[in-house]
């Protein structure tokens, strides 16, 4: 494997990571989960599941890339992924705050 398709992967680990953790949150805060005041009641646990889960799929994610993106599409897709990776983050982010 060569060093751009473990770039790939690992940038692409890192956004769906990111982004798979911010959409579980928000969705636990739509459905109901308890507030931020009773987290200790809760012992962290939605917490530790949505950080587990997030990184499992980040890292499927990542590998499938890494794996299947043909060798001679991996530098597009490295730029692609870096120009995609700044308004998530901001999106994520704004995203993040809105939620208490």
């Amino acid at each position: 494997m060569t060093r751009a398709r473990e770039a790939l992967g690992l940038c692409v680990f890192g956004l769906v990571s990111a982004v798979a953790y911010v959409l579980q949150r928000l969705a636990s805060h739509w459905l109901g989960e308890p507030g931020p005041e009773l987290v200790l009641l809760s012992a962290h646990v939605p917490f530790f599941w949505r950080v587990a889960l997030s990184l499992f799929q980040g890292l499927v994610l990542g590998v499938i890339v890494a794996v299947l993106v043909p060798e001679s599409h991996v530098d597009r897709w490295l730029v692609a992924a870096s120009r995609v990776a700044l308004p998530v983050t901001v999106a994520l982010v704004a995203a993040a705050f809105a939620v208490p």
